[in-house]
């Protein structure tokens, strides 16, 4: 890695091949130059494998900055930002906004990550803007990435970015074998044959396994016995999630919560019946038939940061036979012990109101996959689908990224998308669903009236009621991202906001629900 090319640098190598190594030695380059250096992760969670990754090659604990810092350690950290000279400083998309004094480099891991788009308050996108930071402070920036997002592979392509990429895992072992289980050949709906099989065989070789199912909660769903009726937040237009382990109906959009024998509001009735199956009825269920297993899960709900760090050490002292987690889990981590992987959830997957849909899940069956074999004997994921013949699937399997980014990217070009045009989300929200939706029309018009743009809307959003305010949406589409700017910045353009209207703009955005 050039650490003087002024260009952004992707480091892209597949899971397991010693990116973090490979950085890890220009941070020691950039540290002897007595600068001052950041790291950015996108979860906490994946902070405290890494730090102790970090401590084991530099001696020491780099500054640590997230929203679990105490206030007073904060404050230390920003005087030493303006004050220390040399420093190494992990942290998530805020960290970006200390006030460097002498920043040498730039390191984002998991630059495809979604977490780094803050999409309330001010939305900005961190992995972008500490782009814009290197280039403005005239330092190196590395984007670091199994599977890169598709607008940093575009830019390779177009030689924006200097590329460096590896092909082979670190230790010499070859990818995981992806096979797919067909469900419609199945007895179960959540545990198959095939599955109760593999997870025998692993745990009698002693070797771990790892679960993915990426829901949170028990059940998604809670329909009334009596007349049928759907619950859902009082606040919200949104299903409400059964929690068992806290025995509430949480609402995962404004988190209101309920006790599962309320009365319906349609019929009157306190009986309901569960459908879907999150998290915890996925560790209900594996507990039941592997009862002599330690098993654990992993999720934001149910792990504290002290928690999560015991839990790691379990897993990497090979205490724990199968891991049930969510995407939390999917990328970063390194058990060596990792046999199997397993897609429970394959299909539900689809169900996103976002362009980056087949984007984003290949990339998270390639991070989930890159758990297993790391060491020596090849791994194995298995994926439990009711459409075993799908067109992305067969991708998957292939193993070829580069040939599904091609595949993707004409898809986008042929749609006008991203990275071929600038999009803009315009959410308008109020209490008053007649105001919201004028205001929404209003807009529309002020954009219809400028060449080169596409409007789409205004609709009602996905999910219309949200916290006690209606909102519509609409969204603005430019093969040139100046016009967009350059209009809204211009005289001619004003939202005439009043305190009973709010909108919001997202430039870029990643959900459209």
């Amino acid at each position: 890695v050039n650490i003087k090319n002024k260009k952004p640098i992707l480091l892209d190598g597949v899971t397991g091949s010693g990116k973090t190594e490979i950085y890890f030695k220009v941070i020691k380059d950039i540290l002897n130059l007595k600068k001052q250096i950041l790291v950015m992760l996108p979860e906490i969670a994946l902070s405290q494998q890494w730090l102790e990754r970090f401590k084991e090659s530099f001696g020491f604990y780099p500054l640590v900055w997230n929203s679990k810092v105490k206030l007073s350690e904060k404050r230390k950290i920003w005087n030493k930002a303006l004050t220390q000279k040399s420093f190494v400083l992990v942290g998530a998309r805020s960290s970006l906004f200390l006030p460097y004094s002498n920043l040498g480099l730039i390191v984002i891991d998991e630059e495809n990550d979604q977490s780094f788009k803050q999409e309330e308050g001010v939305i900005y996108n961190a992995r972008d803007m500490a782009v814009v930071k290197a280039k403005i402070e005239k330092i190196s920036i590395i984007l670091v990435s199994a599977t890169p997002s598709l607008e940093t592979y575009k830019n390779c392509k177009d030689q924006k970015y200097f590329l460096v990429k590896i092909k082979k895992r670190f230790k010499g072992s070859d990818h995981p074998i992806i096979k797919v289980i067909d469900m419609r050949k199945s007895n179960s709906n959540l545990i198959s044959e095939t599955l109760e099989l593999e997870l025998n065989k692993n745990i009698r070789k002693k070797k771990q396994s790892l679960i993915l199912i990426n829901r949170r909660g028990y059940a998604p769903v809670s329909l009334c016995v009596s007349c049928g009726a759907k619950r859902k937040c009082k606040y919200c237009d949104a299903s409400l999630v059964y929690h068992k382990e806290s025995n509430f109906l949480i609402c995962h959009q404004c988190g209101r919560k309920e006790l599962l024998d309320e009365e319906c509001t349609k019929c009157g009735s306190n009986k309901f019946i569960l459908v879907g199956v999150g998290i915890e009825k996925v560790y209900e269920e594996v507990s039941k038939v592997f009862k002599s297993a330690k098993i654990i899960k992993l999720s934001s709900d149910s792990m504290d940061r002290e928690n999560f760090a015991k839990t790691l050490e379990q897993i990497e002292q090979s205490k724990v036979d199968i891991i049930i987690g969510t995407q939390i889990i999917s990328k970063g981590f390194d058990f060596e012990n990792l046999k199997s992987v397993f897609i429970l959830d394959f299909d539900m997957w689809f169900n996103n109101a976002d362009i980056r849909t087949n984007e984003k899940i290949f990339q998270l069956t390639q991070q989930v996959a890159g758990r297993a074999g790391r060491r020596v004997e090849r791994g194995e994921v298995f994926i439990q689908t009711y459409e075993p013949k799908h067109h992305l699937l067969n991708d998957i399997i292939k193993n070829n990224r580069d040939l599904f980014y091609e595949k993707e990217l004409k898809i986008r070009k042929k749609s006008i998308l991203p990275p071929f045009s600038k999009l803009l989300l315009i959410t308008i929200t109020s209490q008053n669903i007649k105001l919201a939706e004028e205001k929404a029309k209003n807009i529309q018009r002020l954009f219809d009236s400028i060449l080169n743009l596409k409007v789409l809307g205004p609709i009602p959003a996905q999910i219309f009621y949200v916290n006690k305010k209606y909102r519509f949406r609409l969204l603005i589409k430019s093969t040139n991202p100046l016009i967009i700017q350059n209009y809204l910045n211009s005289k001619k353009f004003s939202f005439n906001v009043s305190s009973k209207v709010k909108i919001k703009l997202d430039f870029d955005p990643y959900n459209l629900y």
